[in-house]
């Protein structure tokens, strides 16, 4: 059984357990499946070091712990799903600002 399997496996009999991630793979295919499968957070073996003790104690929490690596590919692929909706009517404080500058 793969990882996201067994996270699915896991949240279908005990729906109320969290579930930190800690995987050597760091590509998307690996992080979405196992966000999507239910995970609470990802972390990467090779960041781990003195994060554990913390992070395990984040998701008990309720908290979501990514490692660095983990949350940028989390934000690009946000960012790439926001890019394909539309941009909202009113304007953000910075384009407010934008439009007073006599550029």
């Amino acid at each position: 059984m793969d990882g996201a399997s067994l996270i699915g496996e896991l949240r279908r009999v005990t729906p109320e357990i969290r579930v930190l991630v800690v995987s050597g793979y760091d590509d998307r295919n690996h992080v979405m499946a196992a966000f999507e499968a239910g995970a609470d957070g990802y972390l990467l073996k090779d960041e781990l070091s003195e994060a554990l003790t913390g992070s395990l104690q984040d998701v008990r929490a309720g908290n979501s712990p990514l490692s660095p690596r983990v949350a940028r590919l989390m934000l690009t692929r946000l960012r790439q799903t926001l890019g394909t909706r539309a941009v909202p009517s009113t304007p953000t404080p910075i384009a407010r600002l934008k439009r007073r500058d006599p550029d």
